[in-house]
């Protein structure tokens, strides 16, 4: 370990110099006596050196304005990201853990990826799920879709096949409703109020 002198410190460059290096000496130390050393060291240039008192005060200054401004930055990104985040439908097929078929599940979430995953710890059978289609609904809430899809699968698949929450024990033909689901937007976007 390097000797630590202070009479060495004549000029404000060695002051602020000697300052940093026992900082860095203090990040990389591998010893809680190192540490402690390091840190005995440092509080002594700053009892001695009243230059090191007015550059702590602009640094912690200068930590509170970036800090202030990162909050700001935060908040702005935040609303940005809120403003244009929205839901997206989804059709969801889920296995047992053998692989076979469980059910479909039809669904609007912001992140159908990490819906996917919550499904399959909610659902205690499921043990896999494929996403087998997702929609960016644009300006139409994705529920107003989901309540269309769902109403279309109980009239073809019957109501014998739909199990509550948005399931049913048949698999759903995706072709058929990536096909319906332009008209069906469109028609959603015909019955807004303006």
């Amino acid at each position: 370990m390097k000797r630590f002198n202070m009479k060495d410190l004549t000029t404000n460059t060695k002051i602020i110099s000697a300052m940093d290096e026992q900082y860095e000496l203090l990040q990389n130390a591998d010893t809680t006596s190192k540490r402690k050393t390091y840190y005995k060291h440092m509080c002594e240039l700053y009892e001695r050196f009243p230059l090191l008192h007015d550059l702590w005060i602009h640094v912690e200054n200068a930590y509170h304005y970036v800090k202030a401004f990162v909050r700001r930055v935060i908040i702005a990104v935040n609303q940005i990201v809120n403003d244009l985040s929205h839901d997206y439908f989804y059709i969801m097929r889920f296995y047992r853990k053998d692989g076979s078929f469980l059910f479909d599940k039809v669904g609007s979430a912001q992140h159908p990826r990490h819906r996917r995953s919550q499904h399959l710890n909610y659902y205690d059978e499921a043990y896999d799920a494929d996403i087998l289609l997702c929609v960016d609904t644009g300006s139409i809430t994705a529920s107003s879709l989901e309540d269309k899809v769902r109403s279309y699968f109980i009239r073809k698949y019957g109501e014998e096949n739909f199990i509550s929450k948005d399931r049913f024990k048949c698999q759903v033909d995706i072709d058929d409703i990536k096909a319906k689901i332009p008209t069906c937007l469109q028609k959603l976007r015909e019955a807004e109020i303006v």
